[in-house]
Order: structure tokens, then C-alpha cells, then sequence
């Protein structure tokens, strides 16, 4: 008759302890892979939203399409782009002028007035929440002679884990997260947020000797450049009159002559960097 050896119960704790021990020592390497790879598919997504911001600033559709509609720069009557105000936003609705509307728009999604969350509208709720569920935010900085900047972030960790400071509104606040490199896990949160973060939550985000959570804001920087046009008019009696986005093509128009119904077009382009356009006699 074969006889079949049973195991111990020491035997079987010893088994126990090393596969314990074994898995103790493989997670924290499972966790950090996985958390990379989360990082990694959320700044593809950012990418792809950085893309089509970019693609919009060159829309004759301030009100439903460019999102870079902003008040100083737009016709009276049109609606500015809503950027994020706060850094967590509650939505109960969508206005057309909420940047993620536009960027919406941009990629041919329909729209609706309804919230922007997966029992309403998921496709905008995609746009809008990140894996966390965490609302990506999109700044828009202080305004400036020769270029507008903006910053899209997103926050990849848990309410209880991170915080981000209030938004006072301040081009401080805004240049805090421009000037700081986000991209590792060895800085520091930037000095401005010493005064509108508490000690528990600047500890959070430094972290420890294995090293800080900076790299959990995924941070994308946006820069639109401006330029400037300039009418040098010697006309002795003619007038100079610029129109944009007076017909469905995006391009500036200089018109010459003494009132507006009389004026003959001389110039048409797209403002692609400083211009000067001469009006004289021989126009």
C-alpha cells in the first residue's frame, strides 16, 4: 500500500513565509509599473487634448469653437471661453463656453446643456475626469505683450492623497505650476503654495527619502503666440478700416477709404507674425 507524506504545520508556515516574503518584496515594483503606466497613457491623453487646443486657436468660430476666445481680445457680444476657476470644479450643467465644450466641438463631438459625466454626456466625461476621477483643468495665465500661456493639468491621485492649492486668481498661483518641474520624484512643491497648503498636505507632496509625489500632476504648458499688426497710414484723405472674421474665411482684411461703405479691400493674410501694412496713394 503507498503511504502519501503530509506536511507539517511548520512545513506549511515555512511555505507560507517565503511566498509572503517573496510577494512583499515583488508589489511595491508591481505598484510603481503600474502606476507608470497609468502616468504614461494620461499624458498621451493630454497630448491629444494639447493638440486640438492648439488646432482651435486657428478657428474663425470664437464663440463655439476657438479656445482661445478671451475677453480683451474677442467683438463684443461674443462669449469668452470659460477656463477652470477652481480646482474642483462641480459641474450641474455645460455652457458652449466651457473649454471642454470647444475642445468638444473641435473633435466633432455633440454637445448638450446637460452635466458632463458618464450618466449624461460620457464622451465630454472622458474629456473632462481622469482615471481618478478628478477633474483635468485648463488655465488660462496672466496676459501678456507678445504671447498668451495656458495650462492643462491633471491631477493623478486621490482626494485624500493630494491637494492642490486654491486658485486665487493670481498670475503667481499660475507661474508656481509654469516654473516647477512636475516631471519627478525628487523636487519640492513650489515655495508660492507654503501659504495656501498646510504642512500635512506640502509633506504629502514632497514625500520622503523615497522620493515626492510631484510627478503626479501631469502638467502641459500651451503657448499662443501674439503678434501684432500694425496700419502706417499716409493717405492724405482715405482711412484705414481692419476686419476679422467678417465672412467664414479667418483672415484679417485691411480696407482703404474715406468711410466704411466706400472702402476698397488692399490686404488680406492670416496674422502669422508682426506685420506692418502701408496705406498711401498708390493702394
Amino acid at each position: 500500500m503507498k503511504r502519501t507524506r503530509a506536511f507539517t504545520l511548520i512545513e506549511v508556515l515555512g511555505v507560507l513565509m517565503i511566498v509572503g516574503l517573496l510577494a512583499a518584496i515583488a508589489a511595491p515594483g508591481i505598484v510603481q509599473n503600474y502606476i507608470s503606466d497609468q502616468m504614461k497613457a494620461e499624458d498621451q491623453a493630454l497630448a491629444l487634448m494639447q493638440q486640438d487646443m492648439v488646432r482651435s486657436f486657428d478657428s474663425e468660430d470664437l464663440a463655439n469653437t476657438n479656445i482661445a476666445s478671451l475677453s480683451t481680445d474677442i467683438p463684443v457680444g461674443v462669449a469668452a471661453t470659460n477656463f477652470s476657476a477652481v480646482v474642483a470644479p462641480v459641474y450641474t450643467g455645460t455652457s458652449p463656453s466651457d473649454w471642454f465644450a470647444k475642445l468638444a466641438n473641435v473633435r466633432g463631438l455633440a454637445v448638450t446643456s446637460a452635466p458632463p459625466d458618464t450618466a449624461h454626456q460620457p464622451a465630454l466625461a472622458s474629456i473632462v475626469f481622469n482615471p481618478y476621477n478628478r477633474s483635468r483643468l485648463l488655465f488660462a495665465g496672466p496676459t501678456e505683450t507678445n504671447q498668451q500661456r495656458f495650462i492643462l493639468v491633471s491631477l493623478m491621485a486621490r482626494t485624500e492623497q493630494l491637494v492642490l492649492p486654491a486658485n486665487d486668481g493670481t498670475a503667481a498661483w499660475f507661474n508656481a505650476i509654469w516654473n516647477t518641474e512636475w516631471n519627478t520624484r525628487y523636487g519640492t512643491v513650489p515655495s508660492y503654495w507654503s501659504g495656501i497648503l498646510t504642512p500635512a498636505q506640502i509633506a504629502a507632496w514632497n514625500g520622503d527619502a523615497h522620493g515626492s509625489n510631484l510627478f503626479r500632476l501631469r502638467v502641459v504648458k500651451i503657448v499662443l503666440p501674439r503678434y501684432v499688426l500694425t496700419v502706417s497710414n499716409t493717405h492724405p484723405t482715405a482711412n484705414g478700416y481692419v476686419y476679422f472674421n467678417e465672412s467664414t474665411s479667418p483672415l484679417l482684411r485691411v480696407f482703404k477709404g474715406a468711410s466704411v461703405g466706400t472702402a476698397t479691400q488692399t490686404n488680406q493674410f492670416t496674422l502669422r507674425e508682426n506685420t506692418d501694412v502701408l496705406i498711401q496713394n498708390s493702394n
